[in-house]
């Protein structure tokens, strides 16, 4: 959605000012603040509409902490993601 002329054809000021910000900015929580503005953004202005979405189940041996319960992207993030005895 950061390329206006992809195939969603969806273009917007604001959501190109948070990404452009997103992708300079060094301070990691800073840069979750504006994933999360732009995930709602996306979620309010509704450029796509999916019809589905498989389920994504994760499993993990006990003692696995920081695992992601409900994944809203098709990826996986492993930075929180730590074992304790």
């Amino acid at each position: 959605f950061a390329n206006p002329k992809y195939y969603f054809r969806w273009d917007s000021a604001d959501f190109q000012k948070l990404f452009k910000e997103s992708e300079v900015t060094v301070d990691d929580k800073k840069r979750r603040e504006l994933y999360v503005k732009m995930q709602q953004m996306l979620a309010d202005e509704a450029p796509a509409v999916w019809l589905y979405m498989h389920p994504r189940l994760v499993a993990a041996k006990k003692g696995v902490t920081g695992i992601w319960k409900d994944l809203p992207v098709p990826s996986f993030d492993l930075s929180e993601v730590a074992w304790q005895k």
